[in-house]
């Protein structure tokens, strides 16, 4: 009874972090710009590889958990999504960045793509609605709370530091 409860934990976690990188990249854009050298016409790269990412194997990965299991490829999803904010956070040069964040978008893709089906496998059909209510929201803030986050965290530290923001999070969702 109880482990459904941490099941949907671990999985609003990971959507949670998937959304929020989504939307927190957006306000750090010129501090990138201005670290690399760089236009806005390279930058922009950083949140386009990471949404094409995720929509170009969202589906795949679906197809891939039927076959090798959820819980498998959501926790290797988490693995690669915190080593891939690890390296961003990391990142030298703005190609560098970029391959970083379409990795990070591979592991949001393992995330986003098992979620809702490890929650609908872990809860019995009259509570469903709910558990599945509860990750739609998720959902939401994550999206709603990137900007104003990043824009703490880059006005804090630097752009950085919206991709370490991760790592525990990342590294705790494992366990």
């Amino acid at each position: 009874m109880h482990q459904k409860w941490l099941i949907l934990s671990a999985v609003a976690c990971g959507t949670f972090m998937a959304t929020l990188d989504s939307s927190i990249v957006n306000v750090a854009l010129p501090s990138i710009t201005q670290s690399f050298h760089t236009g806005i016409s390279s930058s922009r790269w950083v949140v386009i590889a990471y949404l094409f990412s995720i929509t170009g194997l969202l589906l795949f990965f679906g197809k891939l958990a039927d076959v090798v299991g959820r819980k498998t490829i959501f926790n290797i999803g988490y693995i690669i999504f915190t080593i891939g904010s690890l390296t961003c956070g990391l990142s030298n040069t703005i190609g560098e960045l970029i391959f970083f964040r379409g990795l990070q978008g591979f592991g949001s893709a393992m995330l986003m793509a098992n979620g809702p089906a490890i929650i609908t496998a872990a809860f019995p059909s009259n509570e469903r609605g709910k558990a599945l209510g509860t990750l739609a929201m998720v959902v939401s803030v994550g999206l709603a709370l990137g900007p104003t986050l990043g824009g703490i965290l880059v006005r804090l530290f630097d752009w950085r530091s919206i991709f370490f923001v991760n790592i525990p999070v990342g590294i705790l969702g494992t366990y």
